[in-house]
């Protein structure tokens, strides 16, 4: 799969645009069309999340986020987008660079919604350090080409689970530490609310938040036409919260930020497998 990757990347790269476009177009109808990859999935976790919604608009719903999906995933197989970020707008990055401030690092605390890898590359870009704490794919060789790729702006991309030393190196020398919570922690998660239903939930960003006083900012990229908007938000700023609290407070902003783009999040994950 590496080599594969490799190889479809170097196409892409020297593609001329309605090659791209047809690229993407193809890649949306395979998984959308014809495979139907997690369509039952997709349309199940929506019904849960919108329930107001008849079967025709979560088709809709559904139908945007595959061609959304498609699209990014075919810009970062590609490999180029973080050479240049000029379209990702900072709605206020004062909250990133007050944290900052601290001098304990920040916790960055975010769901799979939107190009979020443009703006981990746009706060790259904007001369900060940058690390990201991942899931290990079950494939070794597309785990190593996407590892790659973030590299080129992530100083490290860590593992869950397995880099807590690591982890807490970053946010002694003052570094952002990326924490995607959205998925279903299964048995080592804390049961929240997320969308009106209980869940497990990573409790990771509360912890280190909790153990090292880094302040928690919450993000969102969504994308507006041609450009990509990446809004901040405190979480606890008092640290006078416990555990819990915090990690219900940052599930309850990642909800409301997909409900701004709801076409634009990962439904793909089964997250209220409980």
């Amino acid at each position: 799969m590496y080599f594969f990757l490799n190889f479809y990347s170097l196409v892409l790269r020297f593609s001329p645009k309605f090659i791209v476009k047809f690229n993407d177009y193809l890649v949306f109808s395979l998984l959308f069309h014809i495979f139907r990859i997690r369509r039952n999935m997709v349309d199940k976790n929506l019904s849960i999340a919108f329930p107001g919604l008849l079967k025709k608009e979560r088709y809709l719903i559904a139908k945007k986020c595959y061609k959304f999906f498609a699209q990014e995933m075919v810009e970062l197989i590609r490999g180029t987008f973080w050479q240049n970020t000029s379209g990702v707008r900072f709605q206020n990055i004062k909250i990133l660079e007050e944290a900052l401030g601290h001098k304990k690092g920040v916790l960055l605390v975010g769901g799979h919604l939107g190009a979020f890898d443009k703006a981990f590359a746009s706060i790259k870009n904007q001369g900060y350090n940058i690390s990201g704490v991942a899931y290990k794919q079950n494939n070794k060789g597309s785990d190593l080409y996407f590892k790659k790729i973030r590299e080129n702006f992530f100083s490290k991309q860590l593992y869950r689970g397995n880099d807590l030393k690591e982890i807490l190196n970053l946010l002694k020398n003052n570094e952002i530490v990326v924490l995607l919570s959205d998925q279903n922690a299964r048995k080592k998660g804390v049961n929240v609310n997320f969308f009106g239903h209980q869940c497990s939930t990573f409790s990771g960003a509360a912890v280190l938040h909790k153990r090292t006083g880094a302040p928690i900012i919450c993000f969102d990229i969504i994308k507006h036409d041609e450009e990509y908007c990446v809004y901040f938000k405190k979480i606890n700023e008092n640290n006078s919260k416990d555990i819990s609290t915090i990690i219900q407070d940052y599930t309850l902003a990642i909800e409301a930020s997909i409900k701004k783009a709801p076409s634009q999040y990962f439904w793909f994950h089964n997250r209220w497998r409980n």
